[in-house]
């Protein structure tokens, strides 16, 4: 040692023509490789099974539903802190049972019940405030969670199970807020006389429930496509207003092909479509347009619901496979 401190450069030297610093060599580039290629590759554990995992993050997701605004402190909780905690609480069912009222105030006394001169326009407020409900459960779900997500996926959870929990315990949020609205409309004015099959109340609520799981499933493909929360709120404003505009009651998309064939990649376009065959909107709507969606007939009514079901699972399986791109790409 006292000859190294004294003249380090011998050694150096020597050790550099010796076998060993090849050895040392060859073992950085190895580890170097092996770096790069995981990071590539993002390697995670081996993935557990399906089944397993679900009821685990289903369990979680309903948790996280049930703590939003709370928070854990000790220091003396103030006022404001106190408002946040019931507000966060009640807001999933105030805000629609506010648009439901708000949607009763705006039509008149005969509600959705024939001869209602505004039918269409309270129709269409209903099916609005169900797609601005379902929306906006989910488009700032995925890509606030990012990080968290990007870390247990390399344990081995499954981006299935994750998109598929927060699926399951949404959807069952967005039919009791669909069940919120239709209690909250006709508790002030009479709801629809008409249906196909159940109830014309009942079937009121099958269609908003519908509209409403579409645009979550909508929202959570947002959510999963963009990178930052201010993208997912531009894309969900022009979304929204592009489905007010298509829905076929803002606009007559019956003599317009071309609007049609875009109008039928939107939710709303279903939803009203459902919910307009169901209560026979074309036989009690002063002025309806003559839509073919909106044929109150049975056949017309399934077909309307089961395209909603459609995009349902399409979004869903596309914002699966979106957000396993991303977890599994490196970030640039």
């Amino acid at each position: 040692m006292d000859g190294i401190r004294a003249d380090p450069r011998p050694k150096a030297e020597a050790y550099a023509a010796s076998s060993a610093a090849t050895v040392r060599d060859a073992a950085r580039q190895a580890r170097a490789g092996s770096a790069a290629a995981a990071l590539v590759r993002r390697k995670r554990g081996a993935p557990a099974v399906l089944a397993h995992q679900l009821p685990v993050l289903i369990a979680r997701q309903a948790a996280l539903v049930a703590a939003r605004g709370t928070t854990k402190s000790r220091e003396t909780p103030t006022i404001s802190d106190w408002v946040r905690s019931v507000w966060s609480r009640v807001w999933l069912w105030a805000v629609p049972f506010g648009g439901a009222v708000l949607t009763a105030l705006a039509g008149d006394a005969k509600g959705l019940g024939a001869g209602a001169t505004s039918s269409a326009g309270s129709l269409n407020l209903l099916v609005t405030f169900s797609m601005l409900t379902g929306q906006a459960l989910t488009y700032s779900d995925l890509v606030t969670e990012f990080p968290i997500l990007r870390r247990e996926h390399r344990t081995g959870v499954r981006t299935a199970s994750v998109t598929l929990s927060k699926w399951l315990v949404y959807a069952v949020i967005a039919m009791a807020q669909a069940l919120v609205i239709v209690w909250g409309f006709t508790r002030i004015r009479p709801g629809p006389v008409h249906s196909v099959a159940f109830s014309p109340a009942v079937e009121l609520w099958c269609d908003l429930g519908a509209m409403t799981i579409t645009a979550m499933s909508l929202g959570l493909l947002i959510s999963a496509a963009v990178k930052t929360l201010k993208q997912a709120v531009n894309v969900v404003t022009f979304l929204t207003i592009a489905q007010i505009v298509f829905n076929g009651v803002t606009k007559n998309l019956s003599d317009e092909p071309v609007a049609s064939v875009f109008a039928a990649l939107l939710p709303a376009r279903w939803g009203l479509a459902a919910a307009a065959a169901s209560i026979d909107l074309r036989g009690i709507g002063p002025g309806a347009a003559p839509d073919a969606l909106w044929r109150h007939t049975t056949g017309q009514w399934l077909f309307d619901l089961a395209m909603l079901g459609v995009m349902s699972a399409t979004f869903l399986a596309i914002a699966t496979v979106l957000l396993r791109y991303r977890l599994t790409t490196p970030d640039r």
